[in-house]
């Protein structure tokens, strides 16, 4: 039956709402449950490898090398978005020099750009 229906019986519709919301909170629990027992077995099994003396060093060689390209792709975005900033700033400023100035584009005093 659904619950638009006009047939429905009052009070009929709240308890069928009720429980499925009630389900659907029994499902969230047994969800989290099971992602955390496997989280505690996955974690378990990474220190294990991580504290063996003959894969720790491997293991922690391949975390040392992805966390330094990590880090360098971050600079590099970092310093990639100040660049553009500035870029931005730079123009800002020209055109408001210009313009304070009353140079047209027709003025020879204007600097040409010589990529045109």
């Amino acid at each position: 039956m659904d619950r638009y229906d006009d047939d429905a019986v009052p009070g009929e519709g709240e308890a069928r709402l009720e429980a499925t919301a009630s389900m659907n909170r029994r499902r969230r629990r047994s969800y989290r449950a099971r992602s955390t027992a496997l989280g505690i077995v996955v974690a378990s099994v990474w220190m294990g490898l991580a504290l063996d003396p003959g894969v720790g060093p491997a293991i922690g060689g391949v975390v040392a090398a992805v966390a330094l390209t990590v880090g360098i792709l971050a600079v590099a975005v970092g310093l990639g978005w100040f660049g553009g900033r500035v870029f931005d700033a730079c123009g800002r400023f020209w055109s408001r020099l210009v313009a304070a100035a009353g140079w047209s584009d027709d003025d020879p005093a204007l600097p040409r750009d010589p990529f045109q």
